[in-house]
């Protein structure tokens, strides 16, 4: 029974992404056909070439021209990457150290500033968004990549400081200790002898970070005015509303935004696998 659910679990996760691969791969008379396919018939790397400027040839010979706003499509991707990298840069270097002090230490009115942190996630974004915008019109952040790394430091410096506090809690104390008896301090048992005991920790963290930035879609979408600093996710919707964009281009455009989650997911496999979530709350307040 667990084996049944499970496969039924993957299937209703998986099958709209297999559908998508298909739909990008395949030209657009054969995603029109009754029933769809199963496999693109006629394989074709066409649509990703388009949305990324380039002319193509159909299977009549006649040429079709890129998609009309692939220009906009490759800014959002630079827009992500940057957005995404400095966001995760920043994230680490405050929740690392924030995690890793409330986690091993005792500091008075520890467990209030762990709700508050809690509870800034527990707040729905949509609720916030027009203070954030208005906050933003006035200082000049709207359409700008600083705007859109401060807002996305609010979504995952609590996040990733709860996650890592707890993992840091449950990480043996003798050998830091012996650091310190071998004359280490803090900060030098720190570097040399937890941090590379929670390297599985960091990396997963490092890795929810840049994918949480890479698909924010509503403080992307609002607070860049569908400007110059529009990430990728965002755009999306207006390349979808695009005349000269049919369901195959945003198909590609789609499994391009995929791409990178997929990416980290293999490439960095088995840090993902190696950390032990636990339940900082149970482990950390007194």
């Amino acid at each position: 029974m667990i084996y049944v659910i499970a496969i039924i679990l993957a299937f209703y996760s998986f099958a709209p992404i297999y559908y998508l691969t298909v739909i990008s791969f395949s030209w657009a008379k054969d995603v029109l056909t009754v029933p769809s396919p199963l496999f693109p018939p006629h394989p074709t790397l066409a649509n990703y070439l388009r949305i990324f400027g380039q002319w193509v040839t159909n299977p009549l010979g006649d040429p079709l021209r890129p998609a009309g706003q692939y220009k906009h499509l490759m800014r959002g991707i630079q827009n992500a990457a940057i957005i995404g990298a400095a966001n995760t840069a920043i994230t680490m270097l405050t929740a690392v150290p924030a995690g890793y002090v409330l986690g091993r230490y005792k500091i008075g009115k520890k467990n209030w500033f762990i709700y508050l942190l809690l509870g800034t996630r527990s707040i729905p974004p949509a609720s916030i968004v027009v203070p954030y915008y208005l906050m933003y019109a006035r200082l000049g952040l709207t359409d700008t990549h600083v705007g859109l790394i401060l807002i996305h430091m609010t979504l995952t410096i609590p996040l990733m400081t709860w996650i890592l506090m707890g993992f840091f809690a449950t990480l043996p104390r003798d050998l830091e200790k012996a650091a310190r008896i071998d004359g280490c301090g803090r900060l030098s048992a720190f570097v040399k002898v937890v941090l590379p005991l929670a390297k599985p920790a960091v990396a997963t963290c490092a890795i929810l970070t840049f994918l949480t930035s890479w698909n924010e879609f509503l403080f992307g979408r609002l607070l860049s005015g569908g400007g110059g600093a529009q990430p990728f996710t965002p755009f999306l919707m207006t390349f979808f509303n695009s005349m000269t964009v049919d369901t195959t281009m945003f198909a590609s455009a789609v499994m391009t935004n995929l791409l990178p989650a997929l990416m980290i997911a293999l490439v960095l496999q088995k840090y993902i696998t190696d950390i032990k979530i636990v339940d900082p709350v149970g482990v950390v307040l007194e």
